[in-house]
């Protein structure tokens, strides 16, 4: 158990750091509490690296339950986290790192289950001539104001195109979160590439100022592709 006593109420990033490998747990529970009060258990796989943030040159992921992205409103004082070995492998208790958000609002932009910091490059791979892919991206309020975003821009259009209409000049409450979507259109042979950027109010420029969020995008359309591991019987769907 891991208890962390004397802090202000408020919401906080809750986080977990350990040595990966094949032997270890792919359900390992880690159970939050405000005190008491139970807030859930996120079962983390430890066979992978943890890679969600990183600080004192360790990696660190987010103790993730439900859509809470590891972010949990403390009412108490007290902050536990407890593990248990009710897991497929053994488990790690290394280390347990806390951040209190400021009283603002904060963006989170997800890829899947990857979190995508500003700046961040997506690659859309290769693909076939005429056969577009569009990838879906989620953004979501996880501080404590009411967070505002403009009309996601792309500086080319050339090759790839905004999908799904948000979050075009959305609002999104404590919580709250919206999709939007990039598709690479696959209309012409080539490498191509886009930057996207939308801007919010979150709170990391510490001043209250608007600032972007900015995403770039890069994949390649052929008109031929090989799949081959170059051994004879090699085949694949």
């Amino acid at each position: 158990t891991w208890r962390l006593t004397n802090l202000t109420p408020g919401m906080y990033l809750v986080a977990s750091t350990w040595t990966a490998s094949r032997s270890l747990a792919t359900n390992t529970p880690f159970t939050v509490y405000d005190c008491a009060a139970f807030m859930g258990t996120a079962l983390i796989n430890q066979r992978v690296a943890p890679d969600d943030l990183l600080d004192r040159c360790a990696g660190w992921e987010r103790l993730v339950i439900g859509p809470n992205h590891g972010v949990f409103n403390i009412a108490g004082s007290t902050l536990l986290v407890q593990l248990s070995d009710n897991a497929n492998g053994t488990v790690v208790a290394d280390a347990i790192r806390i951040e209190r958000l400021p009283d603002a609002p904060e963006i989170l932009v997800m890829d899947g289950t990857s979190e995508l910091r500003d700046g961040a490059v997506v690659g859309f791979g290769t693909r076939l001539l005429d056969m577009p892919i569009e990838r879906i991206f989620v953004v979501r309020n996880v501080g404590t104001r009411t967070l505002t975003l403009s009309t996601p821009t792309l500086s080319n259009a050339d090759g790839f195109e905004l999908g799904l209409p948000t979050p075009y000049g959305t609002s999104l409450a404590p919580g709250a979160s919206q999709q939007f979507s990039v598709r690479m259109t696959a209309a012409k042979e080539g490498e191509f590439s886009t930057n996207l950027s939308f801007i919010n109010n979150d709170a990391d420029g510490g001043d209250g100022i608007a600032t972007p969020f900015d995403i770039s995008f890069r994949g390649t359309v052929t008109r031929t592709h090989v799949l081959d591991d170059f051994n004879p019987r090699y085949s694949e769907n």
